[in-house]
């Protein structure tokens, strides 16, 4: 135990067959929770480190949320004739439109087509108003902000089809912006992408 003129710190260390493990106890005499933070270091300094990208991903795919509809762009695949990126909107297919065993309010004119089991980073942001782009099944909620570029990651373990909405009430036309994204294996996905380069 060593004792302060403010603090008492009480420490002890521990063997556990595994290691050595400390575990220190910190006391104020006059505020006890003035130390508080002290014992949350090392738990936000992980959880910082592990949300610092560590990877180098293998594809990158902008989002744009405008009023009312999502802009993509794969700008890692470009047309060696004009360079140009691949880049489409993706809008609702309104009801009267809709196929046998299409679902109503998510599905799209335009899905975005990622590989499988491939790091991919994911950069968002909005031209207008705030929008979020939203994949409960990926667990995923990134905010768009207009001035603003956010970042997450994906890395999709199976081949599906996954959908989402903006859940972010951007006007009047909020509940029609869904998201459709089908993951497929990377051969798939390289053929789609000379495939969409091609026509272009």
């Amino acid at each position: 135990m060593v004792e302060g003129k403010d603090f008492v710190v009480n420490y002890q260390i521990i063997n556990n067959g595994n290691g050595i493990a400390s575990n220190i106890e910190i006391t104020d005499k006059y505020d006890p929770n003035s130390f508080e933070t002290i014992s949350n270091i090392d738990t936000d300094g992980q959880v910082l480190y592990s949300l610092d990208e560590l990877i180098d991903p293998s594809v990158t795919l902008k989002i744009i949320g405008h009023q009312w509809y999502w802009s993509y762009e794969y700008s890692d695949y470009s047309n060696i004739y004009d360079n140009e990126s691949l880049n489409f909107d993706s809008y609702m297919i309104s009801t009267s439109d809709l196929t046998l065993g299409s679902f109503r309010l998510l599905e799209v004119d335009n899905r975005i087509v990622l590989p499988i089991n491939t790091h991919i980073r994911v950069l968002i942001t909005a031209a207008d108003v705030l929008h979020s782009w939203a994949i409960p099944s990926f667990g995923i909620k990134v905010d768009a902000c207009p001035g603003r570029l956010s970042q997450c990651s994906l890395f999709i373990k199976r081949s599906g089809l996954f959908f989402g909405q903006c859940s972010e009430i951007c006007g009047i036309n909020h509940g029609f912006m869904p998201i459709a994204i089908k993951s497929v294996p990377a051969d798939t996905f390289i053929s789609w992408i000379t495939t969409k380069l091609e026509n272009n």
